[in-house]
């Protein structure tokens, strides 16, 4: 068995984040829904930077 190997039963890092909820001010604002995949934690990373930090559309964050 491999270090990376996924045991029977269990899931692998890509496929636990199935959306993510960012609040502000105690208020919803921003709710995004996630593809699977390896680079599924970068994804979720540049798109709340492009929306929270460079004001993008989350349309264009994407």
């Amino acid at each position: 068995m491999e270090v990376t190997d996924i045991l029977y039963g269990k899931k692998d890092w890509s496929s636990l984040f199935q959306s993510t909820i960012v609040m502000k001010d105690g208020k919803l604002y921003l709710r995004i829904g996630l593809p699977g995949g390896s680079r599924v934690i970068n994804c979720v990373a540049n798109t709340i930077i492009a929306i929270l930090d460079w004001d993008m559309d989350p349309q264009d964050a994407i």
